[in-house]
């Protein structure tokens, strides 16, 4: 069965599925990881969502007990009972095994209540952080919010994120091979450029886009806590007006293209200006974790390993 990456791992994606399977009177259940021991490719938090059908959206291992999964799940739907499942040591299921070792402990909540998923789904598409509580008598929505996954042994505290969007200001084939790849990973890519040229290739791509006018005219800040924003552009008298409006706003994070000495005159622009330190000290300069990549794949890919390291301490 084929998905889209995105709905792999994106919260309202995965419990987007499982509303539009219910609404086509399937049964269904939501699975998530509660407690890990040892290795484990996903954290306490990560969902799965099953169909009556089998069908699924998410993953809680890489194919190791996936499949059992799904056959407690569909059995668990079958019963309209919740139940607990623990794979590695400690379990029951002797068949199944965890090649890296260690524990998985899983929650399996057959034909969970819709009304607090759509709240939850609704929160998410809204731009909001919700946080979801689950136990073996249901979900709900908790007013405080977990810093990442809590598991108290009886119940589950999970805050979940809006999708991570990112925000790209650029001109060329940089930019252009930067939101390739990030909305390939599932991220809510948004272009802004000068360039009509950039902009149709976005939107080709189904990106969302802004055309900028002019150098000092940015589109008014649109940044949540859960916007990256970098700026791509060679041609300086493009940042200066883009960096203030990011700087203004809660970003988790801001990046700049451009090698060190670069990134020095435009800090010293910005002092001149009267930017205080602390807002100058946000912006990362030179982007990336691969240091001087020299091509827009290699430096896509290393823009973006770092964005996503950001975006993993954000509330962890």
């Amino acid at each position: 069965m084929r998905f889209s990456p995105r709905h792999y791992t994106d919260s309202a994606d995965i419990l987007g599925f499982l509303l539009a399977a219910a609404a086509r009177g399937e049964g269904t259940a939501l699975v998530l990881i509660t407690n890990i021991t040892g290795g484990g490719i996903r954290p306490p938090g990560a969902m799965m969502a099953i169909a009556g059908d089998g069908r699924v959206s998410g993953y809680v291992s890489n194919g190791c007990v996936d499949a059992d999964v799904v056959f407690q799940a569909r059995e668990a739907i079958a019963e309209d009972k919740p139940r607990t499942l623990i794979y590695g040591e400690g379990s029951t299921f002797r068949d199944v095994s965890l090649p890296c070792g260690g524990r998985l402990e899983l929650l399996v909540l057959p034909n969970p209540d819709l009304q607090v998923i759509q709240a939850i789904c609704t929160r998410l598409i809204k731009r909001s952080a919700v946080t979801l509580e689950a136990g073996i008598d249901g979900l709900a929505i908790a007013e405080a919010g977990a810093r990442a996954a809590d598991w108290d042994g009886t119940r589950l505290a999970v805050k979940l994120k809006p999708r991570l969007r990112l925000r790209i200001a650029g001109r060329g084939t940089e930019p252009l091979a930067f939101a390739r790849l990030a909305s390939v990973c599932g991220y809510d890519v948004h272009l802004q450029s000068p360039d009509e040229e950039s902009l149709g290739l976005a939107k080709g791509m189904g990106l969302a886009t802004d055309h900028l006018m002019a150098p000092d005219t940015p589109p008014q800040g649109r940044d949540d806590p859960w916007t990256a924003f970098v700026l791509m552009f060679h041609e300086h008298e493009w940042e200066r007006a883009l960096l203030l409006e990011a700087m203004a706003g809660p970003a988790f994070y801001i990046g700049a293209l451009g090698s060190r000495r670069t990134h020095e005159r435009r800090c010293a622009a910005l002092r001149e200006t009267g930017v205080m330190e602390e807002h100058i000290a946000r912006i990362h300069a030179p982007i990336g974790l691969v240091a001087k990549a020299r091509d827009a794949q290699a430096l896509a890919i290393s823009a973006l390993a770092e964005v996503t390291a950001a975006w993993q301490a954000v509330d962890e």
